[in-house]
């Protein structure tokens, strides 16, 4: 009895300091219903975003997704709770992972998880193949530290590991508030068919504009891209 007792109380202690954790700190994506997104962005653009993943998810019969550059897993959770895929999502920043991860745990919620790391081309190239792979809103830190050619690697390890479709957004020529900005030049013009080529020229095929997204703080629209490997 007081084994059983004890127990309870750890589990309430813990649930209580997990729930302190989530609600005190920012967070770049929503979590689920209970807490928007810290940053300028409404949930409404994640939720638009979403639905577009979704319909891709949906289109090709995909059972498993892994996300790039994930942040707290707000596509991570939706594909596995609201379609049952396998969903794996990696980032750099654990403090974002551990984010996720509390929330999933006060949710008591499993099927998909999180992987640390600062994922190159070649860590890419050694994981095994996804139907789904999502890379949003990250090749632009990666031209901004490697240039034009750095990206484009990226974007062929991602090609090496998407089965069905590959799902891609960039930070534009246009979002002057970053100054990652000025690596950009080459996709100024008419963006979209800049950034059509770009995605050929990494080897993707049926390459497909699904949809626009809120940039993060410039109030700009960034085109969303479907393609296949």
């Amino acid at each position: 009895m007081l084994k059983a007792t004890y127990r309870r109380l750890k589990k309430s202690i813990w649930t209580t300091a997990l729930r302190a954790y989530v609600s005190t700190k920012n967070s770049y994506q929503p979590l689920g219903e209970d807490k928007a997104a810290s940053g300028g962005r409404p949930t409404e653009a994640f939720q638009s975003r979403w639905r577009h993943v979704k319909s891709e998810i949906e289109s090709c019969g995909a059972q498993n997704l892994v996300d790039i550059g994930c942040a707290q897993g707000w596509f991570v959770r939706n594909a596995c709770i609201q379609c049952n895929l396998f969903s794996i999502g990696l980032d750099i920043e654990r403090s974002s992972l551990r984010l996720g991860s509390a929330y999933a745990e006060l949710q008591g919620e499993k099927g998909y998880g999180f992987v640390a790391g600062a994922f190159t081309p070649t860590t890419i190239e050694r994981l095994p193949t996804f139907d789904i792979v999502v890379c949003f809103s990250l090749v632009h830190h990666i031209i901004k530290e490697e240039g034009r050619m750095g990206g484009l690697e990226y974007l062929k390890a991602c090609r090496k590991i998407t089965k069905k479709r590959f799902l891609f957004d960039i930070g534009g020529p246009e979002e002057l508030s970053h100054w990652w900005v000025s690596k950009l030049d080459f996709l100024k013009g008419d963006l979209e068919a800049n950034l059509h080529d770009y995605l050929a020229e990494a080897g993707f095929t049926d390459i497909r504009k699904i949809g626009e997204s809120l940039a993060h703080e410039d109030k700009i629209m960034r085109p969303l891209f479907a393609c296949s490997p």
